[in-house]
């Protein structure tokens, strides 16, 4: 069974959560395996946050974009990481130290 978690992004782009199901389970999904889905996209906005909050940027790119994530490899890679649990926490801050104008100069630089 598949389940995909509703991603708050907001944009005109309908959702594509069924469709993602399905290929997970037809192609990529096993018993053994499951699959994290790390979504991103130019407007990326958390839920609850302010609009001009920094820690947006840390799911924007300059196209829209679904990462598959196999969880039984992050949690091998994540074994040898220091404090995981912070990554999140760190990132925002490392952001929060950038000038909003640069966020936004840099992401679009790369489209």
């Amino acid at each position: 069974m598949c389940t995909v978690q509703t991603l708050k992004v907001k944009t005109k782009v309908k959702p594509v959560g069924a469709f993602l199901c399905e290929i997970l389970e037809t192609r990529w999904y096993s018993s053994s395996t499951w699959i994290q889905l790390a979504s991103f996209h130019p407007q990326y906005q958390f839920d609850g946050e302010s609009s001009e909050a920094s820690s947006h940027f840390t799911n924007r790119s300059p196209y829209p974009m679904i990462h598959f994530l196999r969880e039984d490899m992050m949690a091998r890679l994540l074994q040898d990481f220091p404090n995981p649990e912070q990554i999140p926490q760190r990132n925002i801050e490392t952001l929060d130290a950038i000038d909003p104008t640069e966020l936004q100069r840099r992401l679009d630089n790369l489209a």
